[in-house]
């Protein structure tokens, strides 16, 4: 059952998307920070993701200064 969900989710979203679009999937930007700082790490990450730039997402990641679970 989870197996064929997953395929119709795959489907949709393969007609859904663009070339060079990216699907994230994240339960949750960051957490257990100030809210100040925990705006600023989410700024980032949304906007590496807005970007389609998955080099800059992983330098982000890297660094610390982005993070999605």
């Amino acid at each position: 059952a989870l197996t064929r969900l997953g395929g119709r989710i795959a489907r949709r979203l393969a007609g859904a998307l663009d070339p060079g679009d990216i699907v994230v999937c994240s339960t949750d930007l960051s957490h257990f920070l100030a809210e100040r700082e925990a705006n600023r790490i989410d700024r980032r990450s949304i906007d590496a993701v807005l970007a389609k730039d998955p080099a800059a997402y992983r330098d982000a990641v890297a660094s610390g200064d982005c993070a999605m679970c």
